[in-house]
C-alpha cells in the first residue's frame, strides 16, 4: 500500500518538474537573444563577470544547436497538443497540466524567437540606444518573472500560470484535439 503512495508522490513529482522545465526553453531563449546586451553592457563589472562565469557556456551550447531546439520545442508542441506520437494512434495519456504547461512554454518560446530575430535584425543605433536596452532589460526580466511565476503556481499551488493569450492559444489547441 505504501508503494503506490511513494509511485503517486513520484509521478506528481515528476510532472511538476516537467512542467516546470517547459519554461526553462524560453528562458534559455531570451538569454541567447537579450542576455548580452543586458549583462555586458550594463558597464556593472558584477554583471559581466556573472555572465561569463555562469551564462556564457550554456548560450554557446544553444548556440551551436539552435536549429534542433526549435524543432525539438515544435515536435514537443505538437505531441503535447494530440496527446500521441507522430505517425501512431497511440495515446500517451499525458495530463492536462503537463501538457498546457509545455505548450505555453514552447509558445512563449516562439514568442522570444521572433521578437529577438526581429531584435537582431533591427540597426544598431536601435538595438544599442536607450529603447534597445529597455527592450533587452525588459524581455529578460520578463522571463524571470515568468519563471518565478511559474515556479510558484506549479510547484505551491499546482496551477499552471495564466499568461494572456498564450493560455488561452494552448487551450483551444487541447480542445482541437481532444
Amino acid at each position: 500500500m505504501n508503494t503506490w503512495k511513494v509511485s503517486d508522490t513520484l509521478k506528481e513529482i515528476l510532472e511538476k518538474g516537467l512542467a516546470f522545465l517547459a519554461y526553462g526553453m524560453p528562458l534559455m531563449e531570451a538569454l541567447y537573444f537579450f542576455g548580452p546586451r543586458v549583462f555586458l553592457y550594463s558597464g556593472d563589472v558584477n554583471l559581466k563577470n556573472f555572465f561569463f562565469t555562469y551564462l556564457r557556456g550554456p548560450i554557446m551550447i544553444y548556440q551551436d544547436y539552435i536549429g534542433l531546439s526549435f524543432f525539438f520545442t515544435v515536435a514537443i508542441f505538437g505531441i503535447c497538443s494530440r496527446n500521441t506520437l507522430p505517425m501512431s494512434k497511440t495515446k500517451l495519456g499525458l495530463t492536462d497540466f503537463l501538457r498546457i504547461n509545455v505548450m505555453q512554454g514552447a509558445l512563449v518560446q516562439v514568442m522570444f524567437t521572433c521578437g529577438g530575430q526581429i531584435f537582431q535584425l533591427s540597426p544598431l543605433w536601435f538595438k544599442y540606444g536607450i529603447l534597445g536596452s529597455f527592450i533587452s532589460h525588459g524581455c529578460i526580466f520578463g522571463i524571470f518573472g515568468l519563471v518565478l511565476y511559474s515556479a510558484f503556481l506549479i510547484f505551491a499551488l499546482k496551477r499552471f500560470p495564466l499568461i494572456p493569450i498564450v493560455t488561452a492559444s494552448a487551450r483551444i489547441q487541447m480542445w482541437i484535439y481532444d
